[in-house]
């Protein structure tokens, strides 16, 4: 029998404020930002998710599953096109603010 593994209080802040962004970002975009007609169910994070850039919906793009794929696998066509952007070096995204 495999033990559950535990989850620190600080990641399970992170991921609170994750889920709770992304809620709320699927609900305000619908539809996928990428090809404009299907479902949106997944964040494409356009910057990563380094540190609060995991619930910063400034970074989010909303995605179905073929179009978030596409995004992920074809990563110079996703930086081309302005749905992959580099991460700022400024040090307050690689701090957490809790």
């Amino acid at each position: 029998m495999s033990t559950l593994r535990h989850i620190s209080k600080a990641q399970s802040r992170r991921l609170y404020k994750y889920r709770k962004a992304r809620k709320e970002y699927l609900e305000e975009h619908p539809v996928c930002e990428v090809c404009d007609h299907q479902r949106a169910t997944e964040i494409h994070h356009k910057k990563g998710k380094l540190g609060v850039l995991l619930w910063d919906k400034r970074f989010f793009l909303a995605t179905d599953f073929e179009c978030h794929r596409r995004l992920e696998n074809n990563r110079a066509a996703a930086r081309a096109k302005g749905y992959l952007l580099d991460r700022v070096a400024e040090s307050n995204y690689r701090r957490e603010t809790l």
